[in-house]
């Protein structure tokens, strides 16, 4: 009796986990992307620091179905009835700093976004600001022109006023801005 109820069991189970694999459960899994280190990734990054035009790459371990890409950077969104590995889908984008949200949508229903940074290397760069004051005795505040070039939206910007005061962090946006800075006695 005991081996009857085994086997109906067995028959049961392996009845429903094929129901589950044809109602498209077992292969719920989003498929990854090669980034531009070549890591399998869910939200890929690929990074171009050359300043030149950039060729993606999208290229995944795993045959995927259809799928449309929207390469974030106004070309009109491309369709494609698929890809079989080592099989990939190249897209050319123009030289310029900035970044763009990719976003790949495949027929069964998901969504992976990743996003290309295209920048060149900072030109870092500060100036005093015209007719600014140059020298001074302490406690005084100076200023100080983020005059960087090359800047792009993942620019960061640390200040060290050499002072042993807190480093003073910024974002892109601090690129042209006047930072100020209170140095205070007995420390210039």
């Amino acid at each position: 009796m005991f081996n009857s109820t085994r086997k109906r069991f067995n028959v049961f189970t392996l009845f429903l986990f094929s129901l589950l694999f044809s109602a498209g459960f077992a292969s719920a899994q989003c498929p990854r992307f090669f980034d531009g280190t070549l890591a399998l990734s869910s939200n890929p990054l690929w990074v171009s620091c050359s300043g030149t035009s950039y060729n993606l790459i999208l290229q995944s371990d795993v045959t995927i179905g259809p799928f449309t890409v929207n390469f974030g950077d106004g070309s009109p969104v491309a369709s494609y009835p698929g890809l079989i590995p080592p099989a990939f889908v190249s897209h050319s984008f123009p030289s310029t700093i900035d970044t763009f949200n990719v976003t790949i949508i495949t027929a069964s229903g998901c969504t992976i976004i990743g996003k290309v940074v295209m920048e060149k290397n900072v030109n870092a760069s500060i100036q005093i600001p015209v007719g600014g004051v140059t020298a001074t005795c302490a406690p005084a505040t100076l200023q100080f022109i983020n005059s960087s070039t090359n800047v792009s939206k993942t620019t960061r910007f640390i200040w060290d006023f050499g002072d042993g005061s807190p480093l003073e962090y910024y974002d892109w946006t601090n690129a042209g801005q006047i930072v100020n800075h209170t140095y205070l006695k007995n420390t210039v």
